[in-house]
C-alpha cells in the first residue's frame, strides 16, 4: 500500500507542476449566467472597482458606465478611473462570467456589518451590486488582471496598464521565487514517467477485481 501512496503522491506533485497556472475561460455556470443577466439589466449603472487591500500603496481602478467625479490625487497611490460604454461593460460582464468571478464572488455584507475583504495583501475586485472577490497576491492574481485587461480598450485599457506597471517589481519577485523551486520539482516529471507503467498495472488489477466472477452482478441469480 505504501508504494501505491508514494506513486500517487508523485503523480499529484507532477500534475500540479505541469498544470497551467491560468485556466482557460469556460462556459459560465448557471449562477454566473444569472448574475450576468442581473448586471446587464442595470447596465446603465454598471461599475467595476479594483482596490488594493494591504499596508503598501498600490493604485486603485474604477471603470464606470455613469460619468465619474474626478478624485483628488493621493500622495501615495492613484485613483485610476475611466468611463466605459455600455457595450464595453457587457464585454466585461461576459468575461467575468466565463472567468469564474461571477460564480465565486461573495455577496455584500448585511447592513451594519463592517466589510472585511479577507487575507491581505491582495487586490479585491468588486462590481456594482456589491459582488466581490479577494484575488490574492501573487502570480495567479496577475494572471486574472491580465485576463481582464484583454477585454478592455481605450482609456480603460490605458488605466489598467498604468495600474499593472506598479506591479512589475512584485511580479519579478514572484517569478524568481517560482524559478527557485523548479530544480526541486523537475525531477518529479521523470519519476512520473517511470511510475506510469506501475500505475497502469495497478489500475488494470483493480478493474479485474471489480469485474467479479462470470455470471455475477446486478440482475443475476
Amino acid at each position: 500500500m505504501w508504494k501505491i501512496a508514494l506513486l500517487f503522491g508523485i503523480m499529484v506533485l507532477a500534475m500540479a507542476h505541469t498544470a497551467r497556472a491560468e485556466a482557460p475561460a469556460t462556459q459560465p455556470t448557471t449562477q454566473a449566467t444569472e448574475r450576468a443577466e442581473t448586471l446587464k439589466k442595470d447596465i446603465k449603472t454598471f461599475s467595476l472597482q479594483l482596490f488594493y487591500w494591504g499596508e503598501e500603496n498600490y493604485d486603485r481602478l474604477v471603470l464606470s458606465v455613469p460619468p465619474l467625479v474626478e478624485r483628488e490625487r493621493n500622495a501615495f497611490f492613484d485613483w485610476r478611473q475611466a468611463q466605459i460604454t455600455e457595450d464595453q461593460a457587457k464585454k466585461i460582464i461576459d468575461y467575468l462570467a466565463s472567468e469564474g468571478f461571477l460564480e465565486g464572488a461573495k455577496m455584500p455584507e448585511p447592513p451594519g456589518r463592517p466589510f472585511s475583504p479577507g487575507p491581505r495583501p491582495a487586490y479585491v475586485l468588486s462590481v456594482s451590486g456589491g459582488l466581490w472577490e479577494n484575488l490574492g497576491w501573487g502570480l495567479p492574481m496577475l494572471q486574472r488582471l491580465d485576463g481582464l485587461r484583454k477585454v478592455l480598450d481605450g482609456d480603460a485599457a490605458t488605466q489598467m496598464d498604468l495600474l499593472r506597471e506598479r506591479l512589475i517589481w512584485p511580479q519579478k519577485e514572484w517569478e524568481a521565487a517560482a524559478l527557485a523551486v523548479q530544480p526541486a520539482i523537475k525531477p518529479m516529471d521523470g519519476l512520473l514517467k517511470k511510475a506510469r507503467p506501475a500505475l497502469a498495472a495497478i489500475q488494470g488489477r483493480q478493474g479485474t477485481d471489480c469485474q467479479g466472477a462470470p455470471g455475477e452482478g446486478p440482475g443475476t441469480s
